[in-house]
């Protein structure tokens, strides 16, 4: 039984490597699990979704104005 159990530290990794890829059934179990008994995982999946969701949603056609731009390259030059 103890090969079914996974930390906190492995549970969010797996959390986030499953947005990206497929996970194995038997990882996936050991998350479930996890996830059943881990109040703070189940928050972070949760907080995690919600960020990904608004992630998604963001205007990615807006564009700097061309003093915005002068600005940046400006301060960055400092």
């Amino acid at each position: 039984m103890k090969f079914l159990i996974i930390s906190c530290k492995e549970a969010t990794f797996r959390l986030l490597k499953h947005e990206e890829f497929r996970l194995s059934l038997f990882a996936l179990l050991q998350l479930w699990l996890h996830l059943a008994v881990c109040h703070w995982c189940r928050l972070f999946n949760k907080q995690n979704k919600k960020v990904n969701s608004l992630l998604k949603n963001i205007d990615t056609t807006v564009s700097l104005t061309e003093k915005e731009k002068e600005l940046m390259q400006h301060k960055l030059k400092e």
